[in-house]
């Protein structure tokens, strides 16, 4: 993202409603945590299974 659609999109974030930009930033932060959560149970599966290989 180049700098000038960086500002575009801060500048119609900020025209928005505060309880859109929260709703929209806890959903991102649920995904998020969600993500890291299934990749870190990947992982020590991945790591169990070498460990027994």
């Amino acid at each position: 993202m180049n700098e000038e659609s960086r500002r575009r999109q801060l500048r119609e974030d900020g025209r928005r409603p505060l309880a859109v930009n929260l709703a929209e930033g806890l959903a991102l932060s649920e995904f998020l945590s969600t993500f890291t959560g299934s990749a870190r149970e990947d992982l020590e599966a991945l790591e169990a299974a070498q460990e027994d290989a």
